[in-house]
């Protein structure tokens, strides 16, 4: 519920002020300001409808919590906040680095307030003190000043946020549409199978997050000064599929035992992570170019692209689920993540001249089968043993080797590849 209410209260404005304050605006100060009472008045519409329907929340919830909730959505509203100031000010690694900072210190707060016996409160009350103190952290790297901001200023992040919304809807209905009509058509074992399934291929998916939001302030830069961003695209696209394309190959071949991490009955869901990874891959791609595209000022081209997923997804969820059960929810994701990347190409190559990297993803793609040669013949040594503990061991030995071979293979095959290492080396 709290990443449904951000999408109005939250992600709108951080995304609108990070690209606003990526062009340099000379008056900084007073789109900071702008920024702050668009969401004041954003939280407050959203407070609130929750104060409203209180009832209706913490019957759904199972627990009173809806005040909890308000506070848990005010302190995380205004994180998106400040990591939009961060961004947009070019210090996307401190941004970055909020995200954990805050998972410590409410995974802390929270095993306190357990300890102390305050059950799933504990929990909640533990997200607000873990995301309130990062707050404090961020302001530190924050030397920007509220100024009297003008009436320009509100209009520029309304003209782009008002998008945003269903551009942040995206992401909602590529995280949660198909488990929620999994929930009409299976049972909730395979919802459960499905869920971690869907955490797996997720995983390999945090790198291409990475790039796009790295890149998002730079090339919105280069936009603003007129500058060349088309190699900035050929790059995101270059890299997006660096652990993705490995991590199809992997769950092809050892899929089943890194399920079995979860449990045996886990195993079920073995094509189901490979349809989902697949997913993650072309969705990944289409990420980068929306991001581009937003990046480029144009929210409105995204809107109507997301516009088109989300309503596809949808259809193709209830209908393929209908007929062909859980495996129905995985196909669906992925037709409807190939019509996104379609279409964002299409968008994207009618702005900017840019390059496709084949040459790049093919040596990707050489490395990712120099690694399941690598694997396949270490199968044989290691599936001897049914004990759970020292098959976990080997599972963990088999992703390290294949991780190494195929990085190994990368690093002297892709003299790109090659120069960026070198390039971020500390030493």
């Amino acid at each position: 519920m709290l990443g449904w209410f951000n999408i109005v209260s939250g992600l709108t404005v951080k995304e609108a002020l990070t690209k606003r304050l990526s062009e340099m605006e000379t008056n900084s100060g007073g789109l900071l300001s702008a920024a702050v009472l668009i969401q004041i008045c954003l939280l407050s519409v959203t407070v609130v409808g929750i104060v409203y329907f209180k009832d209706y929340i913490d019957t759904y919830i199972g627990i009173e919590a809806t005040y909890l909730l308000i506070l848990m959505l005010v302190v995380q509203s205004v994180l998106y906040l400040e990591r939009g100031v961060l961004e947009g000010i070019g210090k996307v690694h401190v941004s970055g680095l909020l995200a954990p900072t805050s998972l410590v210190f409410e995974r802390g707060a929270q095993l306190v307030g357990v300890a102390l016996g305050l059950g799933v409160i504990a929990l909640l009350g533990g997200y607000v003190v873990g995301v309130g103190i990062t707050l404090i952290v961020g302001l530190i790297y924050i030397s920007l000043s509220p100024r009297i901001p003008e009436r320009h200023h509100f209009t520029s992040l309304v003209e782009y946020g008002k998008y945003n919304w269903v551009n942040a809807a995206e992401g909602r209905t590529l995280n949660n549409v198909d488990t929620l009509t999994l929930g009409y058509f299976v049972s909730s074992t395979f919802v459960g199978f499905y869920g971690v399934a869907w955490n797996v291929s997720s995983l390999l998916a945090l790198f291409g997050y990475a790039i796009s939001q790295t890149l998002f302030p730079e090339i919105s830069r280069r936009d603003s000064e007129k500058s060349d961003v088309g190699s900035l695209i050929t790059d995101s696209l270059t890299y997006t599929g660096l652990l993705l394309i490995p991590g199809l190959v992997g769950g092809i071949l050892i899929g089943e035992r890194i399920l079995e991490m979860y449990g045996d009955a886990y195993v079920e869901a073995k094509t189901v992570l490979i349809i989902l990874i697949t997913a993650r891959l072309i969705y990944n791609y289409h990420t980068q170019l929306s991001n581009s595209l937003n990046a480029l000022d144009r929210p409105d081209v995204v809107f109507n692209i997301n516009l088109k997923f989300i309503s596809f997804n949808i259809i193709l969820n209830i209908g393929l689920v209908y007929v062909l059960g859980w495996t129905g929810a995985a196909i669906a994701t992925v037709s409807s993540s190939l019509l996104a990347l379609l279409l964002s190409y299409r968008a994207t190559a009618r702005l900017v001249d840019f390059q496709i990297p084949y040459r790049e993803l093919l040596k990707q793609s050489v490395s990712a089968g120099l690694m399941a040669f690598v694997i396949l013949a270490l199968q044989p040594v290691f599936s001897g043993t049914s004990v759970l503990f020292y098959r976990f061991v080997d599972t963990v030995v088999m992703v390290g080797v294949g991780a190494g071979v195929y990085f190994a293979s990368l690093f002297w095959l892709s003299g790109d590849f090659r120069r960026k290492v070198i390039a971020n080396v500390p030493i």
